[in-house]
């Protein structure tokens, strides 16, 4: 069945084969990937003609295990069987579709699901059973959209949503799955709290919101995300419900699902939950590299190195190793967040952390452009700051934002028709505004979402936007500055246009807004560069700094 999904956008076709496939990890060997599902290694190369030496295999290839993998007892994966549901039940995991028996699905992976339900307030299966379906059971980081969406991963992302979660495709496919989730957690957060049912985990990734009431609307007639989605309407009545939408799902389960009852979110772990233990020694799981657990920890791979001179060579680490992880010797070291205010830069936060710039770089993966961040920002400092959690920066100006920065509202609601969004209740937006001229009834929502726009200033007309946050001292900027929340007004060669700014990658800007892109003239929520706004006498204004 062929579905439309609010991460990819586009359908995603799961596979009807019942083979295995495993991924390679670092240190794997065909001899040892046989033993594991209980194949010979001539099995292996003969279902398997792309490897031509049997010595010669590579992290993150995949190999398909023939005759559907039936797992040696004595080498299974030994992802747990079965773990506690929150009222005392236990849930057999490998009941969900493509867990039993896949390399992709370790027991490091299922503590990071954990980990990510119970800060999200939901359960580890429903995020399970999604991840299964979305993937076609491979759990693959680097699982393609077979449509040819482009998507990709463990929820099928899209190259815009990618780089609105500061990443790309071609990055989320490098990844291990553990390395994913972190991804995973930064799309689900937003919604953090409202995903206690199946419903309400798999209508976030299908139409970008929680509908966890299973006769909640996701889709109607007439419009193209309900033309594309039609199968899905089993009783044909000409709208599309959560419990329709999800039904397919469901089915990647045998027998029943536990209904409500997740817990209320816990509070989140840095890096997305991929902790390191308190006592300062990490001990080296299957697939691990010394980088990666730099990342994790929050400290620079030199500093790691350094700190264990017993490793002779940085690229070869083994299972069951331990690394000691410098800054991290004790409870008091746990990573400490800094949220950016206006006129912070990363340099200023590391001298008021006692950290250096470069360690506070190497902890902050997810910011692309050192010289470029924005009020209300998280970032992370590394083990051994002098933070407790919160540092005082300059005084916010009376128009910094009061909440989350406008682009990351907007980017929530990526692929969401203006036709759908101004109703939902989602945005404040006005329902009444025609859905083919919806561009500052989005852009104006967001702004007061985020808390720079009054209810009262809220307008639907791109020339009132443009005087409004002119009168509140907002001022024009180059696109080469552009920050995220900039707001872009277009007004020239007849055309009567606003956008946000997205994100700027060292000048490499993605703009954000509700841009005429559907067949029928309507607008959707979608990005897109700079080219056509430049043309059309673009001008960015930036608040206040």
């Amino acid at each position: 069945m062929t579905q439309v999904n609010a991460v990819s956008g586009n359908s995603f076709v799961p596979s009807q084969t019942s083979a295995t496939v495993h991924t390679v990890q670092h240190g794997d060997t065909l001899s040892e990937i046989g033993d594991r599902y209980g194949v010979s290694v001539a099995e292996l190369m003969s279902a398997n003609p792309n490897i031509r030496h049997a010595n010669v295999i590579y992290p993150g290839q995949h190999i398909t295990i023939p005759d559907g993998g039936a797992v040696n007892p004595r080498a299974a994966v030994d992802a747990p069987a079965q773990t506690a549901a929150n009222d005392g039940t236990a849930f057999d995991y490998n009941r969900i579709a493509g867990v039993r028996g896949n390399a992709n699905v370790t027991p490091e992976f299922i503590k990071g699901v954990e980990a990510m339900a119970g800060r999200l307030g939901t359960r580890p299966e429903y995020i399970l059973a999604v991840m299964s379906f979305e993937t076609g059971g491979s759990f693959s980081p680097a699982q393609k959209n077979n449509a040819g969406s482009g998507a990709t991963g463990l929820i099928q992302f899209m190259p815009s949503t990618a780089r609105g979660l500061g990443t790309s495709t071609a990055d989320l496919a490098k990844m291990s799955s553990v390395d994913q989730l972190r991804y995973v957690e930064q799309y689900f957060e937003p919604y953090k709290g409202r995903l206690g049912t199946l419903e309400g985990v798999y209508s976030t990734v299908l139409s970008g919101s929680p509908k966890p009431d299973p006769n909640s609307t996701l889709f109607s007639s007439p419009s193209a995300a309900y033309t594309a989605n039609r199968g899905l309407d089993s009783n044909g009545d000409g709208r599309i419900t959560s419990g329709e939408a999800t039904a397919a799902v469901r089915a990647r389960v045998s027998g029943e699902l536990p209904n409500g009852g997740a817990p209320a979110p816990q509070p989140s772990a840095p890096n997305g939950g991929n902790t390191q233990p308190g006592s300062g020694d990490y001990t080296v799981k299957s697939g691990d590299t010394l980088s990666a657990i730099a990342q994790r920890s929050g400290v620079s791979l030199s500093a790691l190195i350094a700190a264990n001179p017993q490793i002779g060579n940085p690229n070869l680490i083994y299972a069951g190793q331990t690394v000691h992880v410098p800054g991290s010797a004790g409870a008091n070291s746990a990573q400490a967040n800094h949220t950016v205010r206006s006129g912070d830069t990363l340099s200023a936060i590391a001298q008021q952390n006692g950290v250096s710039l470069s360690a506070l770089i190497a902890a902050n993966p997810q910011i692309r452009n050192p010289n470029l961040i924005y009020p209300g920002q998280a970032v992370h400092i590394p083990g051994g700051g002098s933070a407790t959690g919160r540092i005082e920066g300059p005084a916010p100006t009376a128009a910094a934002p009061s909440g989350s920065n406008p682009a990351a509202i907007a980017r929530q609601f990526l692929e969401r028709n203006a036709s759908e969004l101004k109703r939902s209740g989602d945005l404040p937006m006005n329902p009444n505004v025609p859905s083919d001229v919806c561009c500052a009834n989005f852009v104006s929502a967001c702004l007061e979402r985020a808390g720079l726009l009054s209810h009262g200033q809220h307008t639907d007309s791109v020339a009132t936007l443009n005087s409004t946050l002119r009168n509140m001292g907002w001022r024009p900027t180059d696109m080469s500055q552009a920050r995220p929340g900039d707001v872009v007004i277009i007004q020239g060669g007849g055309v009567s246009h606003t956008v946000m700014v997205l994100s700027n990658d060292h000048g490499n800007v993605t703009l954000i807004g509700s841009n005429n892109v559907n067949g029928d003239g309507t607008q959707r929520i979608t990005t897109n560069g700079t080219s056509w706004a430049m043309a059309h006498g673009a001008v960015v204004l930036t608040p206040p700094h």
